[in-house]
């Protein structure tokens, strides 16, 4: 930031540099001045000094956004009397005091230059004259700048002083002028002209003229004095007449200032008994003011430092104004202050009324969206910022008030003088400076002052012919005071003067040193200033969050998260509650953008963000910004209908209606593996780290970053700490569940991916014939979310005609069934992972089990060789089939899960080897070693009660069934092989496939267990 002010006086008309003037002509010149100095040298002063010189006031500053409303130039008393204001800029008004010229009402941009006509209306010493200079900005700061007053030689008005100082009145008969000589008016005569005039001889006193007391009272001037008001302003800023912008923190407070002064003047006059005459000086005074404060239209009220309760009245040059809430940006609130100055000087009559001012108030609440924000295919990194502020416009009301003049100045035979002298030393103290001060608080400090100075009004004689002896009075009278203001730290926003003066604090901690300066304003005897001292401690702001409990994971049906920030001051080492009421802004980052809401519902999922602040649960208390909605056609059903109700909005940014200590907004969560960072912030707070949860208290005062991770993911790996899918920190993307055991771990699913879950069951109309009306019935089962476990291997079967998963769950492995097409993506995909995102491993399929009539076979799996899901396109059961009469009443599971575990890479025993056995008699079909009915004979993969017996290549047989004739030449067999109902871990032969010694029949593959294979990458 830099500020300068520009101070020049230039000279427009020199003597020395004029050639036209001649001698005679500057004599001529000086006999007129002298004429009239001895009346009314200031209006001949108003006249000759512009004549004489013209110059400028001049500020101008830049390196800040802002612009500047009032200015106020300071200079010794003896510029302040001396100025003329020839032109002040358009828009700007302005007020001459006896040390300074102040302007009001205009707006100054960074860069522009400000200028004052400027001229003497008496002589000043010419030189360099150090003055000071204030800008205050329509934010609220000050910018204070220094200078100097270049002065050039004054010749005219020094010859104007000079002949103020010794000459008599013109009319009384003679002047003396500059060195020139005397010139006395010729008496007039009845004198023949041409006759020579008879001259009278000088008078000679005698014994007989010795005066007397009645003489002696004629011969003595006698003093006499009497007060006039001549005129009280007021000006009160920030504001104009045509209304000034202003733009704060909307938790901010907003100070003001009142610059008010009362002129009086003092009527000084000579009385010469003798011979009647009488001579007349006025002489300005400033009288003290105070001011009174009052809202008289709507809300908000007067503080000393934030968080106060409010006030509808208050007193001083500077208040502080707590504006209200203002919950909705697109209404105002509507205000008007009542600034009122009062006469407040006792020794400075007479008393009169009081001027008032109105300030108007129309505040806003602006907030809008910064930046662009970023994201990537998988989140919402940072949706950008948000500036949020309180826009004001001021619009100041007053009459303007029209001055009375004094009588003018006479000249007479006693002339009047004035002396100034010490009646008393300056008094006073800081009264007010208040504790428990934070970072950013608007404090008001209050001082008490007060100086009596003796004015001795004199009249002396002056000259021959009137009074000889001079006469005085002694008159005390008060002095106005300067209040001025510094600090080693913080910043006084409407510039550091004033009896009762608002500083800011700054965001920094420890103690502040506070200056006050109090000093004459110069119009009356300068009294040596008095220095007070005074410390005020600033306490830090800071403001927390508290995690998430571990047990807390996200669900999408309308799942919520309700956090909590809280604002403290740090007092004694600790932070304590309650802090400053603050506007809190809550911010969303690194929010995933997964499409739908979990693995595999809904078919062609969004990617909205996952987590986003709750729009009707927020409402009352929130603004809701920076809304990432990717896609408004979000699912309103997830397990039932309106468990997840319409939106429309998907916000990363809230931010409180109110000011208040703690805050609760609610976060919606829409996806079962959502995760995300919320951060909250509050103007003039630093970040403290977050409480493990809201039952803690802080230790210390320690600062870092207050962000918690939704869920609660200490480790980092995108899993909630407290699933069982996290396995203590283990990579998201690892997939090695362990069980049940087969070819290889895992089954196609990441660890996220099984945190993050899948619906499953679901329910569907099914047309079904009930005697003679066809009905569509609900068949299924109720939807829901799984997580599944990543410690045990997981299959998905699409049962379309809901047969039921049979015997598979011999595999031991974890069985999700399906009732809904599209949570596989539509049987020509049969994706059970398709909505994956992070931490993806491959595409998994799921398996499609349908009802199929197939003459002669019990089902089939349809597809490629077997192996993982992938290779199968559908499995098909003839239920007809599998459950004829005759079939065991297990048939039909085992021939479910027979042929689902060929779309787990399972084969069969062995393949083929039926064959005619026996002899004439007693021919049979039975099935050779190691082929389709070998091995364990309880295993579901192998064929039962397909082959009479199985038997070696010599074709020694070994009997399955047992076979009785019948009377008409027909074979009865009864088979006694088991259905299977388990699957085997070896090839070996058990039960009839094991007759011992050597007659053993060993399955070519066995083993089905060791051949599960789910994964499919």
């Amino acid at each position: 930031m830099t500020e300068k002010i520009q101070i020049v006086i230039k000279p427009r008309l020199s003597l020395s540099s004029v050639n036209v003037l001649k001698p005679l002509h500057v004599i001529a010149i000086a006999l007129l001045l002298a004429g009239a100095a001895g009346l009314v040298s200031d209006t001949i002063g108003e006249i000759i000094g512009p004549i004489e010189y013209n110059g400028y006031l001049g500020y101008s500053f830049d390196g800040v956004d802002t612009t500047v409303h009032t200015v106020e130039w300071m200079f010794e008393e003896e510029i302040g009397e001396s100025f003329i204001i020839i032109q002040a800029p358009p828009g700007w008004s302005h007020e001459v005091t006896s040390n300074s010229v102040i302007l009001t009402g205009g707006t100054l941009a960074p860069g522009d230059d400000l200028e004052v006509k400027v001229s003497f209306r008496r002589y000043v010493e010419s030189g360099e004259k150090p003055l000071s200079a204030v800008g205050l900005t329509s934010d609220g700061g000050a910018l204070p700048a220094e200078g100097v007053l270049e002065v050039s030689n004054l010749i005219l008005l020094r010859l104007l002083a000079l002949l103020s100082q010794f000459s008599v009145p013109l009319l009384a008969g003679g002047v003396i002028v500059g060195g020139v000589g005397m010139f006395w008016p010729r008496e007039p005569t009845d004198t023949v002209p041409g006759e020579p005039i008879e001259k009278t001889p000088p008078y000679i006193p005698t014994e007989e003229d010795e005066p007397t007391q009645e003489d002696e009272e004629e011969q003595s001037c006698s003093v006499g004095y009497r007060w006039m008001h001549q005129v009280m302003d007021l000006t009160v800023g920030p504001g104009s007449e045509e209304g000034l912008l202003y733009r704060a923190l909307p938790d901010d407070p907003l100070p003001l200032r009142a610059i008010g002064y009362d002129r009086h003047y003092l009527i000084h006059e000579c009385t010469c008994p003798k011979t009647g005459s009488v001579s007349r000086e006025s002489y300005l005074m400033f009288a003290n003011v105070r001011y009174e404060w009052s809202i008289i239209r709507g809300k908000g009220g007067f503080i000393d430092k934030n968080d106060e309760n409010l006030k509808k009245q208050d007193a001083g040059e500077q208040v502080i104004y707590m504006p209200p809430d203002i919950e909705d940006p697109t209404e105002k609130e509507e205000v008007t202050v009542m600034v009122t100055v009062y006469h407040d000087d006792a020794t400075k009559p007479p008393d009169h009324d009081p001027v008032t001012a109105y300030l108007d108030m129309e505040i806003t609440r602006e907030i809008a969206e910064e930046g662009e924000g970023s994201k990537t295919d998988t989140e919402y990194t940072d949706p950008g910022e948000l500036r949020d502020e309180y826009l004001y416009k001021l619009t100041l009301r007053k009459e303007t008030q029209i001055g009375s003049q004094p009588p003018e100045s006479a000249g007479g035979d006693c002339v009047p003088a004035k002396e100034w002298m010490v009646g008393g030393s300056i008094e006073g103290n800081i009264v007010h400076t208040p504790t428990d001060v934070a970072y950013g608080d608007y404090v008001r400090l209050k001082a008490s002052g007060s100086d009596t100075d003796e004015l001795s009004l004199i009249c002396n004689p002056g000259g021959e012919g009137g009074c000889v002896k001079e006469d005085s009075v002694g008159v005390t009278v008060n002095d106005v005071l300067n209040y001025q203001w510094s600090a080693d730290k913080g910043t006084f926003p409407r510039g550091g003067y004033g009896r009762e003066c608002v500083w800011r604090a700054p965001d920094t901690p420890g103690p502040v040193n506070i200056t006050l300066q109090i000093s004459d304003k110069g119009d009356q005897f300068g009294d040596e200033p008095k220095t007070y001292r005074t410390k005020i401690i600033v306490q830090k702001l800071g403001i927390d969050l508290v995690k998430p409990p571990k047990s807390w994971l996200p669900d999408a049906a309308n799942g919520a998260f309700k956090a909590l920030a809280t604002t403290y001051v740090c007092r004694d080492g600790k932070w304590t509650t309650p802090g400053r009421r603050k506007y809190v802004k809550a911010k969303l980052t690194k929010v995933s953008r997964e499409p739908g809401v979990c693995l595999n519902y809904p078919k062609d999922g969004k990617n909205n963000p996952d987590l986003f602040f709750h729009e009707e649960q927020n409402r009352d208390r929130y603004l809701q910004y920076h809304d990432e909605t990717d896609s408004a056609d979000c699912p309103t059903e997830i397990l039932v209908a309106g468990d997840n109700p319409a939106h429309q909005k998907h916000h990363l940014y809230a931010v409180s209606k109110r000011m208040e200590n703690t805050a609760q907004p609610v976060i919606r969560v829409e996806d079962y593996g959502a995760t995300g960072h919320l951060t909250a912030t509050a103007n003039h707070c630093v970040q403290i780290p977050p409480r493990d949860d809201a039952s803690k208290k802080h230790e210390d005062c320690k600062e870092g970053s207050n962000t918690i991770k939704l869920p609660r993911d200490e480790n980092g790996n995108d899993i909630a700490d407290g699933a069982k899918q996290d396995l203590n920190g283990a990579p998201a993307n690892q997939d090695n569940d362990p069980k049940p055991t087969g070819e290889g771990n895992g089954d196609g699913l990441t660890n996220y991916e099984e945190y993050r879950g899948f619906v499953v069951g679901g329910r569907r109309n099914v047309a079904m014939t009930v005697g003679p009306m066809v009905l569509n019935l609900p068949m299924g089962s109720a939807k829901q979310h799984t997580r599944t476990n990543v410690k045990k291997k997981d299959v998905f079967v699409y049962d379309a005609d809901f047969l039921g998963t049979g015997m598979l769950d011999v595999t031991g492995l974890d069985i999700h069934i399906l009732y809904l097409e599209d949570l596989f993506n539509g049987t020509d995909k049969r994706e059970i992972n398709f909505n994956h995102g992070r931490h993806h491993g491959g595409l998994q399929h799921g398996l499609w089990l349908r009802n199929q009539n197939m003459p002669g076979l019990y089902g089939r799996a349809c597809g490629g060789a077997n192996g993982p899901p992938k290779n199968k396109t559908h499995i098909c059961i003839n239920v007809a089939v599998n459950t004829a009469a005759g079939e065991p009443a297990n048939r039909l599971a085992n021939s479910i899960g027979h042929e689902l575990c060929h779309g787990l890479n399972i084969w069969h025993h062995g393949e083929g080897g039926n064959h005619a056995c026996g002899n004439a008699s007693w021919n049979f079909t039975a099935n050779s070693q190691g082929r389709l009915t070998s091995g364990n004979i309880s295993c579901i993969m192998r064929y039962d009660q397909y082959a009479i017996a199985w038997c070696h290549d010599a074709h020694h047989t070994h009997m399955y069934a047992t076979l009785t004739a019948q009377p008409d030449g027909t074979v009865n067999v009864v088979y006694n092989d088991p259905v299977g109902t388990m699957l085997c871990k070896d090839n070996a032969g058990t039960g009839l496939n094991n007759a011992g010694a050597g007659h053993i029949n060993n399955a070519t593959r066995g083993n089905c267990q060791g051949q599960l294979k789910v994964k499919d990458w």
